[in-house]
């Protein structure tokens, strides 16, 4: 049972509040962990906070060079970026990851990164935690949005989405499409990605 924050630990990503609230719920919680990966001028003060958690094992802070490999094994990614969370690279990969998602409301994140696969937050102590526990409550509904999310990555933001849209805007825009082409690049880019999983596992 892991809970992941990782960005720039600076002022805006807001990791002292995040720190705050996670202290309060590990109280209540000793069967959960949170990492809080990355570096900036926040990660002192934020060690501070989290010191008795770090020391009983139950907080991790500090960069770590292959962050995906954590995401596999957490459930829930927080992030409460001001002014907006998207485009966040580490929101993308938590959702392709398969974690739930607890993100604060803020911008172009509701369009962007849900439909049922998490919640979006105030950025507020009381809150966080609040809707931490909510995400725990019950693991049945937590596993089916780590799902969820995965599968939204993959319509969302994938290399062969990316593609779709591209052809689609020249489509529009009057340009001649082959699809024959693009359904033969969609297929090239999954057979690599399946070589990728397959070599990852």
């Amino acid at each position: 049972n892991i809970i992941i924050f990782a960005h720039r630990l600076i002022p805006r990503k807001n990791g002292v509040i995040f720190a705050k609230a996670a202290r309060r719920f590990l109280a209540g919680h000793p069967d959960w962990r949170v990492l809080i990966r990355g570096e900036g001028p926040d990660e002192n003060e934020i060690k501070k906070i989290l010191l008795h958690e770090i020391k009983n094992g139950q907080v991790s802070v500090g960069y770590v060079a292959d962050l995906p490999s954590e995401l596999r094994r957490s459930r829930i990614f927080v992030s409460l970026i001001v002014p907006d969370n998207y485009p966040s690279q580490s929101v993308v990969e938590a959702m392709i990851c398969g974690n739930a998602l607890l993100l604060s409301d803020s911008g172009l994140s509701r369009e962007k990164f849900f439909d049922k696969n998490g919640i979006v937050t105030s950025i507020n102590e009381d809150n966080i935690v609040e809707n931490l526990n909510y995400l725990i409550s019950n693991s049945e509904s937590l596993s089916e949005m780590c799902a969820k999310s995965a599968f939204l990555a993959e319509r969302r933001f994938s290399q062969i989405a990316y593609l779709r849209h591209l052809f689609q805007l020249y489509s529009e825009s009057g340009f001649s499409v082959n699809a024959a082409a693009l359904e033969q690049i969609e297929q090239q880019v999954s057979t690599r990605r399946d070589i990728l999983l397959r070599s990852s596992v």
